[in-house]
């Protein structure tokens, strides 16, 4: 956000997992998180629990509907390859990608795709991730590999300013 949109973050690092970062917020070493709403609705943290937390923006495939009123932060985008480059980082299908190798024959890897919507749609195992306050939404490989084909589309120079935003060499 900073090397694209110009914001003025300071980023600490070294911060070894959520629990470190949540207690630096409330001993005041740090003012903010950029992190998954899921593990703070996981513990059931009273700032979330009484609203005292508050969201800058949404980095999602979709507005979360626990988080009305709270931007897109492709919303930010001042321009059509910004928001083709926010589009892309704030779209959450990549991270939820689970593949195979190249190579695997097709019916395999149909099958295993159907498994493995199966599995995330089966009744118990819903329940047990509600239990854990995990959300579960499935994401069909065919969206998958359409984003996969969406950025591998981008011009050359929208994916160069994409890494020098995100600091990939």
């Amino acid at each position: 956000m900073n090397n694209l949109l110009g914001t003025k973050f300071r980023i600490i690092t070294g911060y070894q997992g959520g629990a470190p970062i949540r207690l630096a917020m409330e001993k005041g070493e740090i003012h903010g998180w950029s992190g998954q709403a899921d593990g703070w609705r996981m513990i059931d943290h009273p700032w979330l629990r009484d609203g005292n937390l508050v969201h800058l923006a949404q980095l999602a495939s979709k507005p979360a509907a626990e988080l009305k009123g709270v931007p897109m932060l492709s919303s930010f985008a001042r321009e059509p390859e910004e928001l083709s480059i926010l589009k892309t980082i704030e779209s959450g299908v990549a991270d939820r990608a689970v593949v195979v190798a190249p190579g695997v024959p097709a019916e395999r890897t149909k099958a295993l795709a159907k498994a493995f919507q199966d599995a995330l749609r089966d009744p118990q195992f819903r329940k047990e991730a509600s239990a854990a306050k995990f959300e579960i939404e499935p994401i069909a490989g065919e969206t998958i590999q359409a984003f996969v084909a969406s950025v591998a589309s981008l011009p050359p120079a929208t994916i160069a300013r994409m890494k020098k935003a995100m600091e990939i060499d």
